[in-house]
Parts: structure tokens; sequence; C-alpha cells
């Protein structure tokens, strides 16, 4: 994505290129869809993220909920309320997503520096993934505890 010049000082206020329509923006937006088939039983489905402009991001939107409108038929609503809705609504926020600002940072350092910070990144991730596994567990524990004392 090359930048477009601008007057503005802030370095995130820049208009850069939107990798699906080719339209400049100053608001490009982060968007994670997914698409599937409920089957009552069974579930299955496939993500897909991508960077975009608001008018890609919200037709996109528009296009998934249609699908999954036929493939999600009783579960839909909820689908629909909890990961299309909040991503429609970001789509009229002004300025760059939290991604594409973070990716405007990471073109300014030295490639040392981009290393040291994934890896710190990757680090902070893991140490999260085990405190999530750690709290499961211990809820796991709790219930399987519960479970003999009330026999």
């Amino acid at each position: 994505m090359a930048a477009k010049p601008d007057s503005k000082k802030s370095k995130y206020d820049v208009a850069l290129e939107c990798p699906h329509c080719g339209a400049w923006s100053k608001s490009l937006k982060y968007r994670t869809s997914f698409t599937g088939v409920f089957l009552i039983i069974a579930a299955s489905g496939d993500t897909e993220r991508f960077i975009a402009c608001p008018s890609c991001v919200r037709k996109s939107i528009l296009h998934n909920s249609l699908v999954n409108l036929l493939g999600f038929h009783v579960i839909f609503p909820l689908l629909f309320l909890i990961v299309e809705l909040p991503q429609l609504i970001n789509s009229f926020c002004a300025g760059h997503c939290p991604q594409v600002r973070e990716a405007i940072d990471d073109s300014e350092l030295t490639p040392e520096e981009l290393q040291r910070k994934r890896k710190r990144k990757k680090k902070r991730e893991t140490i999260i993934a085990c405190i999530i596994l750690l709290v499961f567990l211990a809820a796991l524990t709790t219930f399987i505890l519960a479970m003999v004392n009330i026999r």
C-alpha cells in the first residue's frame, strides 16, 4: 500500500490505497468474515481476514450476511449481532483501524526493532493463553469437585 502525500501533521491521517477497489481512503478498516453452514448437529465454516475501505467492508458485510442467512438460518440473528453488526458500525467510524495504524508504525521501524516488537507481542500472547488455560483448568477442577461432592 503506497501512501498518498497529505498536508496534515498526524502520521495516521494519510490516505492509503484500498487493496480491493483501488480507491484512496483515510479510513481503511480490518474485517474478519465468517461464512459457513449450520446443520443443527454440525457446523462448518471458513474465516477470511482483509483490510479494505469502508465501502468495500460494507459490501462484504452485506454479501456475507446474505450468504450466512441461508447457511446459518437458525442461528443467523445471533451470528449477525455478535460478528457482523459491530463491524458494520465500525465501518462508519473515521480514521484507520488499529491494525492499519500498527502497520504504519511498523513501517518506520528497522528490521531489528520490528523483530523485537513481534517477539514481545508473541510472548505477551503466550502468557495470556497460559493464563486463560489455567483459569479454564481451575474452573473445570472446581466443577468436577462439585460434582463429586453432590454424589
